[in-house]
């Protein structure tokens, strides 16, 4: 199945002397993107000024203002120097700064800016107290807006940047009401404001409600199944035991009571199969709901989400819950299929209820692994998230 790709431009923008920092920012963003390509259609694509040729008689911040006037994110990096100045600005950062921020209020969903400072120790003859005092003027401003962020290593960069780009786009996809689209599992989510499409206009206290209710639902689904599997696989334990005690009877009645245990062991498996069927779209539509809204848990303002900082550590719980829950269904989903899938055509009726189970036992495990998947993905999320909202 073919998706529409969605290009998402990113300008970083910075200092010339941040070689290393915006060499990192883009691998933030490669990483970003592995994060988004299994299931998300975007791909974020990186804007430099080093990948612009230079205009014969054109002031360089020229170049760079006309080539670069569309974009979908800014990013800011600064450390002790504030840059060169330009015809209108102290620097060329600020001036890329201020037309971004130009084209938020204009529009707010038109461009998503932040901004990352350096707090990385440098030696005092490397340090200018002329462009200090601008930088420090500058995060003043950064942090009234709300977009101020420190890292202290490029390691840690990378890490937050990352995980900020991921979510930002997920939240571009909700702003702009774009299609998320599964292929895996051949399930489409529409992120619309009509409740069976999953809302995204939701307060805060409403998506803690309707991820917990989908958590539930979802691991209430999965331990039906579960325990429907333990049932089949007792009762076919039980059937083998059985069989193997006719060894020393006459053959024809050795034969015939054989059959009369495995045609009531298919009455079991078949049992399995519709329980299976029946909990299949309850399960995978639960853990959709469950994953959409934690993204847009991630999404919601700094501030909030400090402030409830033990709501966002008890989702993170339930998604580790979830995971294992997942994990442990996946494992007997797959001893199940392993048993069964040799078992010789003993029975016809046997052999139609083995089919079934196996199908439907197919489906099961491809939504509990695409599910897994992309809690794995959440997990890191929520884990730098939880870093980041400790540290400020």
């Amino acid at each position: 199945m073919s998706r529409d790709i969605t290009e998402l431009s990113v300008l970083i923008a910075s200092p010339s002397d941040l070689k290393i920092e915006r060499e990192t920012a883009e691998k933030a963003m490669n990483d970003a993107n592995r994060l988004l390509s299994p299931d998300y259609t975007i791909i974020l694509r990186a804007l430099r000024w080093e990948d612009l040729p230079s205009e014969f008689g054109a002031p360089p911040q020229t170049t760079i203002n006309k080539n670069y006037d569309q974009y979908d994110f800014f990013i800011g990096l600064m450390g002790a120097k504030f840059g060169t100045p330009t015809s209108d600005f102290d620097s060329g950062t600020e001036e890329e700064f201020n037309i971004a921020l130009r084209k938020q209020k204009q529009d707010p969903k038109s461009v998503h800016i932040m901004f990352y400072f350096s707090t990385q120790e440098r030696a005092l003859n490397e340090i200018d107290a002329e462009q200090l005092q601008k930088v420090n003027y500058f995060k003043d401003k950064a942090k009234a807006l709300g977009i101020y962020k420190e890292f202290k290593s490029h390691e840690e960069l990378r890490r937050v940047l990352s995980h900020d780009l991921f979510k930002h786009a997920i939240k571009w996809l909700a702003d702009h009401k774009k299609i998320i689209n599964i292929e895996e599992s051949n399930i489409k989510t529409d992120i619309s404001t009509s409740h069976e499409q999953i809302a995204t206009n939701e307060g805060f206290l409403d998506i803690l409600e309707i991820i917990e209710g989908s958590n539930h639902n979802a691991i209430g689904a999965i331990l039906t199944i579960t325990r429907s599997i333990m049932d089949v696989n007792l009762d076919t334990r039980n059937t083998a035991n059985k069989i193997r005690s006719l060894e020393n009877k006459p053959l024809q009645y050795r034969t015939k009571e054989a059959k009369r245990l495995l045609n009531k062991n298919a009455n079991t498996v078949i049992k399995y199969s519709a329980t299976t069927k029946e909990n299949l779209p309850e399960f995978t539509n639960s853990w959709n709901i469950f994953i959409e809204k934690s993204i847009e848990l991630l999404s919601i303002d700094q501030k909030i989400k400090k402030e409830n900082i033990d709501d966002i550590k008890n989702n993170y719980e339930l998604l580790i819950k979830l995971n294992n829950k997942m994990k442990e269904a996946d494992v007997s989903l797959t001893e199940y299929v392993e048993a069964i899938k040799d078992i010789p055509k003993m029975t016809n009726k046997y052999e139609i209820a083995k089919k079934e189970a196996m199908n439907a036992t197919s489906e099961l495990i491809n939504s509990v692994r695409d599910g897994r998947k992309k809690l794995r993905i959440l997990l890191d999320a929520y884990e730098n998230e939880l870093l980041v909202l400790s540290s400020i």
